[in-house]
């Protein structure tokens, strides 16, 4: 089974993707620790142009592990989400020879089945043959708040600031798109384990 999970930032997609990986013994792919991985190698290795940056990514091994990403072994995933990586992430995330090869990456992991995949536009693009769909909404004040408590760095403003400059980005790119067919869920006033069991009762009836 294929299952996606699309939605902004700090909308909840990682947390209530690995609960759900775990509880079903799926492959979770986080495709937002991919692009954060790749800015990660771009800022350390003073990359910039497209070339460069898909022939280094090509030699370079890497491995998602949970919520961690392993690169040539070494665990990065804390590096991943300072303020450098967040701010950059969303404007490499949008180079064209970049994103064709997260997605060929992407395919990949999906071929090899039972596999939950969140991201902004799994449901319609990467996989829109999907077994069961989700988009998870917040409200931005909400958001903020969670991105606080990710990153104890951020003020509530400033993280409202950040989310505000990554919405704009996605949106004017076009990279975020609404599965017309996901089942919708706004996470604004559920906890984690409430969105969890909402997500696992859809699944569950799915598999029967």
């Amino acid at each position: 089974m294929v299952i996606t999970i699309d939605g902004l930032s700090a909308t909840g997609k990682s947390t209530v993707a690995k609960k759900i990986a775990d509880t079903l013994h799926y492959l979770y792919f986080n495709t937002g620790l991919i692009y954060r991985m790749i800015t990660y190698v771009m800022l350390e290795e003073h990359l910039r142009e497209p070339e460069e940056v898909i022939a280094r990514l090509n030699t370079l091994s890497f491995k998602l592990f949970n919520d961690h990403l392993l690169l040539n072994g070494k665990d990065i995933t804390n590096y991943l989400y300072t303020e450098d990586i967040s701010l950059c992430t969303s404007k490499y995330s949008t180079i064209p020879e970049i994103k064709k090869w997260v997605v060929k990456v992407q395919k990949e992991y999906l071929a090899k089945g039972n596999i939950i995949m969140e991201g902004r536009d799994i449901g319609s693009r990467i996989a829109p043959l999907a077994d069961i769909k989700f988009y998870l909404y917040a409200f931005i004040d909400v958001r903020a708040k969670r991105l606080c408590m990710r990153n104890s760095a951020l003020t509530l403003e400033d993280a409202k600031k950040e989310l505000e400059m990554i919405d704009e980005k996605n949106m004017t790119s076009k990279d975020f798109i609404q599965p017309i067919d996901a089942i919708f869920i706004d996470t604004s006033n559920l906890s984690e384990e409430e969105v969890y069991e909402t997500m696992l009762a859809f699944i569950r009836e799915k598999l029967l």
